[in-house]
């Protein structure tokens, strides 16, 4: 009794063809050029399984034959939710994996511009396949605390870096840093970068005029200000030296 049909389900941007082909290169041959590997009985189950999740983007894997000659196979396959990106360089390419809302780094991500993927940065840790570096947490308060600094103070994120376990800095495309720790909520933090915008001392921040403003110890918050370079004074009648 050998098996004759594969059959597919599952996956979206995975073909099933893709997977089908490689259930039958697992099959052909025969074990000590004795008993065929697609007698339905000592088929190789783990080998399958095995080339299956070693396909970009495919996440668990079922297999089970179905009757004498059928061998079903279904899929999952990871959706991104963020990129796991080196730190940026000027003019090199980006360098990134996309991320699952799990953290685990399952497939190259081509160069993409604009924010539709938040990017996440450890400067210890260089991108890798398959590893997991963020725990679901932290990457949910990551992105919980990046949607309200757009949604509540319209400051783009260029990426989020991970210091540490503990400690997130946002890189904004103002050129500013906002520095946050994990043992506060995102709300929490946007409350306390609101009530130093709220504050007529620091109203000029608001539109991204700070080096850095961080939130990281409980109701304080340290500010630094971006220095203002005061413009020469021309007086009038001044000749210009050439």
């Amino acid at each position: 009794m050998t098996l004759r049909e594969i059959k597919v389900a599952g996956g979206e941007t995975v073909s099933p063809r893709e997977i089908e082909k490689v259930v039958n290169e697992e099959l052909e041959g025969d074990y000590f050029h004795l008993v065929p590997k697609r007698f339905a009985w000592f088929y190789p189950e783990e080998k399958i399984i095995e080339r299956i999740r070693a396909v970009p983007r495919v996440k668990d894997v079922a297999v089970l034959r179905t009757d004498g000659h059928v061998l079903s196979i279904s899929f999952t396959e990871y959706r991104p939710y963020a990129l796991w990106c080196a730190r940026p360089v000027a003019g090199d390419p980006d360098h990134c994996f996309f991320i699952d809302n799990e953290g685990t780094a399952f497939a190259t991500a081509p160069s993409l511009s604009g924010s539709a993927l938040l990017r996440f940065v450890d400067e210890k840790q260089d991108p890798e396949l398959h590893k997991q570096l963020f725990s679901p947490d932290w990457l949910k308060l990551g992105e919980e605390f990046a949607r309200g600094l757009k949604g509540r103070f319209g400051f783009t994120v260029l990426y989020l870096e991970r210091v540490n376990e503990n400690e997130i800095f946002y890189h904004l495309g103002s050129g500013g840093l906002v520095k946050i720790g994990v043992e506060k909520d995102a709300n929490t933090s946007l409350n306390d970068l609101e009530a130093v915008f709220s504050d007529p001392q620091f109203a000029g921040l608001r539109s991204g005029n700070f080096v850095h403003i961080d939130l990281r110890y409980g109701n304080k918050v340290f500010v630094k200000e971006k220095e203002v370079v005061p413009e020469p004074e021309v007086v009038e009648g001044d000749a210009i030296q050439q």
